[in-house]
């Protein structure tokens, strides 16, 4: 990942709603992401929503924000679209991704450990458990929720494991994870 190397007012930023299937751009997350883009002076923010769009648009953005939701069907559509393949060679490019809860781990080496955290996703019949491996250790978003279920899933992952509550920011910068609140 690489720093902003232009001003906001010049920069413009997608945020992927695809994994909240049922709200898309009306994802109350999706929403404040978008207010809080719009506050800082992004030139353009844009909802894209890869299920319905061509995964080229993503080309024309900066900065792609991976918005919340259902892993499974997230990372699905993801290879359905092409936009795996989009978000990795923009990643390469320079471009700044973020990705919040699952946009996070569609992101990470995989996504199979999301089984313990919750309820059965009625996506998971879908057979992709592999992420876009473009950081090689699996985060458990909203550790704070999961306190009983954290033994579990770390005898389960093979990789490292970093657990990240919901009021913690992870900054993966060169190769270098630092924590921002």
């Amino acid at each position: 990942m690489t720093s902003l190397d232009s001003s906001p007012s010049d920069t413009d930023v997608a945020i992927i709603t695809t994994a909240s299937a049922e709200w898309k751009e009306q994802n109350k997350h999706a929403i404040e992401a978008y207010n809080f883009f719009k506050r800082d002076g992004f030139r353009r923010i844009q909802f894209v929503d890869i299920e319905k769009e061509v995964s080229d648009v993503l080309r024309e953005f900066k900065i792609i924000y991976l918005s919340g939701g259902d892993p499974y069907y997230l990372l699905h559509q993801l290879r359905v679209s092409g936009a795996d393949n989009a978000l990795i060679s923009l990643h390469a490019e320079g471009s700044i991704l973020i990705g919040i809860s699952a946009g996070g781990m569609v992101l990470g080496p995989d996504i199979g450990f999301v089984d313990r955290v919750g309820p059965p996703s009625p996506h998971a019949v879908y057979p992709e458990r592999k992420g876009l491996g473009l950081f090689h250790f699996q985060v458990l978003y909203h550790a704070n929720r999961y306190t009983d279920q954290i033994g579990a899933i770390r005898s389960e992952v093979q990789e490292d494991l970093l657990e990240l509550s919901d009021d913690q920011v992870l900054l993966l910068k060169d190769g270098k994870r630092e924590f921002v609140k």
